[in-house]
């Protein structure tokens, strides 16, 4: 009996070592480099930082990850009309179907612009990118963007055009 949850412990162990690995090897990892160089260097290696962990959640499928970055107001309100969770997840596990694309293999960062904030967000800016799919056997490269909202402290990302 205790050499199973021994066993247990270490494959616990193991999986969640090798899920961390993958997520900081995601080929969308990007430093503080000239890419982020228009935010300010106090702000900057959080959204660096937060970037990474939401593209690396989004090449991993981890929906329930990526619900917890998207500004919690677009959640309540916004396009989503309330989404909770529960759908958010489903929905996200059903891929990009209304984009009429897979999920993204590869991100890299063409450019990084401030942009207008509204009342209560310290700071916006608008990630442009280029996201490598797999397409009926071929790879494929798109336009896309990733919106950083700075909200009390807290950076939250988002893709401005997926629909909830």
């Amino acid at each position: 009996m205790r050499t199973n949850s021994l066993r247990r412990l270490i494959l616990g162990a193991l999986l969640l070592a090798v899920s961390h690995l993958l997520i900081a090897s995601s080929p969308a990892q990007v430093d503080d480099g000239k890419k982020f160089s228009r935010v300010p260097a106090r702000i900057r290696a959080r959204l660096v930082e937060r970037f990474n962990l939401f593209i690396g959640y989004e090449h991993a499928r981890q929906c329930d990850k990526l619900y917890e970055m998207i500004e919690p107001e677009i959640l309540e309100l916004g396009r989503t009309e309330g989404v909770d969770k529960a759908k958010y997840v489903d929905n996200c596990q059903k891929g990009f179907e209304f984009l009429g694309k897979e999920w993204p293999i590869e991100t890299r960062v063409l450019s990084v612009h401030s942009t207008r904030r509204r009342k209560g967000v310290d700071a916006v800016y608008i990630i442009k990118v280029i996201e490598k799919f797999r397409r009926k056997g071929r790879t494929v490269e798109e336009d896309s963007q990733v919106w950083a909202q700075l909200i009390q402290g807290e950076w939250y990302l988002d893709h401005p055009d997926v629909q909830y």
